[in-house]
């Protein structure tokens, strides 16, 4: 899946005024740093959610949290790749902006010099 499919899925599940809804505009909408920022957000939410599971099944043998485990390990990982994908669009983002700040400079130079 790819990210748009992944907003576009967020958007038809969740009805406006919905907060993941509105986050799910909200990344639609955003350039790969705002995206990036709200995936590590994300991504600390979902890892403090875990240790909470964790720690739930632990210490309240009765309550099998098992299946919400594998739920956020799984929804962790996918974030953890998307991370990954938007870390390099940035670098590459950047990389292309640098170029053309470079070539406008040596263009400046030449037509002033």
């Amino acid at each position: 899946m790819i990210e748009s499919d992944f907003i576009k899925a967020m958007q038809l599940l969740f009805p406006k005024g919905n907060p993941l809804r509105e986050f799910a505009d909200f990344v639609s909408k955003g350039d790969s740093i705002d995206k990036l920022t709200s995936l590590l957000f994300i991504k600390d939410r979902l890892e403090s959610e875990y240790r909470l599971a964790t720690f739930t099944q632990l210490h309240s043998p009765n309550n099998n949290c098992t299946q919400y485990l594998e739920d956020i390990s799984s929804a962790l990982s996918e974030c953890n790749k998307r991370i990954v994908q938007l870390t390099n669009k940035v670098l590459q983002d950047e990389m292309q902006k640098k170029a053309f700040d470079n070539i406008r400079e040596m263009r400046d130079r030449i037509t002033l010099g």
